[in-house]
């Protein structure tokens, strides 16, 4: 005959005492089951924990990228604006090109980006809204760049074109050796009116018939 265990229930609530006796092999049956049940009801209260856990991440995760949606879309429009203001340095390099006579700068360079490595956001993690506006504010930092770039270029041509007009405008004589108001030639290359070659030559001011032969003979002389 099999050992046995006794078993004894208590209840102090009704003042209920109960003693019984089961089999050894029983008594190990039940203990493991008893013992299963605590383990899965453990496992059950952390898993529920984890998830409760995991659901407050993820609204923490929804509200940060609501957030950070509302920023990025607050930046595009910023870099719209710039783009808008920029439209007036354009139009002003145009104007001081044309001044300097210079060649203009095509609109479509003007849109032109600086390029480089190109930024791949489609990694599945963000939303379509926000990759694409990500790309649209690269490529709007981009071609923002290349315009800085170009008016750059473009101010350091006009410097140099002022420093070539200002040594040319240095050595052109500011008053009339004569009272003359006809300007027959410019100051420039031309072809020389006595051996037939070109040099450069002065102003050259066409005087009244009754102007005196000496004063005519000057304004025929040029500088070398």
């Amino acid at each position: 005959m099999g050992k046995k265990v006794d078993v004894i229930f208590v209840s102090k609530r009704r003042n209920f005492l109960y003693n019984t006796k089961i089999s050894l092999n029983l008594f190990a049956v039940v203990s493991l089951i008893i013992l299963c049940v605590i383990v899965a009801t453990a496992l059950l209260s952390f898993s529920n924990a984890k998830a409760f856990l995991v659901g407050i991440n993820i609204r923490k995760c929804e509200q940060e990228h609501r957030i950070l949606v509302s920023e990025l879309d607050s930046l595009f429009v910023l870099l719209r604006n710039v783009h808008s203001d920029f439209e007036n340095h354009i139009a002003r390099d145009k104007r001081e090109r044309t001044f300097w006579q210079l060649a203009h700068i095509h609109p479509d360079i003007w849109s032109m980006g600086i390029g480089g490595a190109d930024i791949n956001m489609n990694n599945g993690v963000l939303s379509v809204h926000t990759n694409r506006v990500l790309n649209d504010i690269y490529k709007s930092i981009d071609v923002l760049k290349g315009k800085c770039y170009l008016r750059e270029t473009s101010l350091r041509d006009i410097e140099r074109q002022m420093e070539n007009n200002l040594y040319l405008w240095a050595h052109i004589p500011s008053i009339n050796p004569v009272p003359g108001k006809t300007v027959g030639s410019g100051f420039g290359y031309r072809v020389d009116p006595i051996n037939k070659k070109i040099r450069m030559h002065g102003v050259l001011i066409l005087e009244p018939p009754e102007v005196p032969q000496f004063t005519q003979l000057l304004m025929v002389l040029s500088p070398t």
